[in-house]
């Protein structure tokens, strides 16, 4: 469960819950393998939900990495460097089933007309722009080699040992928001989700600790990285439709920008709310939530 437990030291949560992670993430990346075959229809729910998973899981491990790090130091980063590129190996089937599910998304919750595009058509017109398939394999040996490093992982005791990880991500989260307000574009955009994502993973990881308070923090990071993340997906259907554009496409790639801008307004605003406080202060916080659940002193939710 990718979760403290009370009766662990800091050091044996992060290696339990990074090793789960990275064996799962195996696990499904030689199941695909052994399967190639089928790995040639990016667009089957099998295939989706496998590339799902591991990229999940792949992303956990990355949030953890940026908790650990100052106190990893190499080890936490070549970590994070062999699941970033494991995930990426996945990168073009997930664009494909991404472009072919929003097509009818657009048309379903939004009310924009799709049907005079052929949804299996971007999809394979994704594919084909990337011409090396991937290399599942790789991925597998990049998980293994993953898994080997975290093993070796040396943290202190207490806190102390992700406080330093979990204020440095907040503050990247908070300055890449002051980027995304001032007018930065999808790229820039993508980056702040990146911190969304990892601080979401922080407080899930240590949710136990004080659930009245880390509960609507998870829930806030959850919101704004499924917003931010829709925004990226109609990113890439437009440049899907941008391919090979015909009046049709340009008018559904229109209708797509402008949602992108909703999304956009809705996720900086709850963005503000989130990235509110003093970093170091933040920290501190969680910090003393820490000493609390140590000291067995119980966490009341009052409402």
């Amino acid at each position: 469960m990718f979760r403290v437990e009370r009766d662990e030291a800091v050091d044996d949560a992060v290696r339990r819950v990074v090793r789960e992670a990275l064996l799962d993430a195996t696990e499904l990346v030689a199941a695909m393998s052994a399967h190639s075959g089928s790995y040639a229809d990016p667009a089957s729910a099998e295939v989706a939900q496998a590339v799902h998973e591991v990229r999940k899981r792949c992303k956990e491990v990355r949030g953890v990495c940026a908790l650990v790090g100052p106190s990893v130091g190499d080890g936490a980063r070549a970590v994070d460097r062999l699941c970033r590129n494991a995930a990426r190996q996945l990168a073009p089937s997930r664009d494909a089933v991404v472009a072919q599910r929003w097509l009818g998304r657009l048309q379903t919750e939004w009310g924009v007309d799709t049907s005079a595009i052929d949804p299996v058509a971007v999809a394979a017109e994704i594919g084909g722009a990337h011409q090396d398939p991937p290399d599942l394999e790789l991925a597998v040996l990049q998980l293994e080699t993953a898994l080997a490093f975290a093993r070796a992982w040396r943290l202190g005791s207490g806190f102390g040992a992700v406080a330093t990880g979990l204020e440095g991500t907040y503050r990247r989260g908070a300055d890449r928001l002051h980027v995304v307000v001032h007018g930065a574009g999808p790229e820039q955009l993508h980056r702040w989700r990146s911190s969304v994502k990892q601080l979401w993973y922080q407080a899930r990881l240590l949710q136990p600790i004080a659930p009245s308070a880390l509960d609507p923090l998870v829930a806030q990071l959850d919101g704004i990285g499924e917003t931010v993340g829709d925004h990226h997906d109609l990113h890439v259907l437009r440049m899907a439709l941008s391919v090979r554009p015909d009046p049709e496409r340009r008018r559904v790639a229109a209708a797509a920008r402008d949602i992108q801008l909703d999304l956009e307004s809705r996720a900086t605003a709850a963005g503000a709310r989130v990235y509110a406080e003093v970093p170091a202060a933040f920290a501190t916080r969680i910090g003393a939530y820490w000493k609390l659940w140590i000291e067995m002193v119980p966490d009341h939710t009052f409402g």
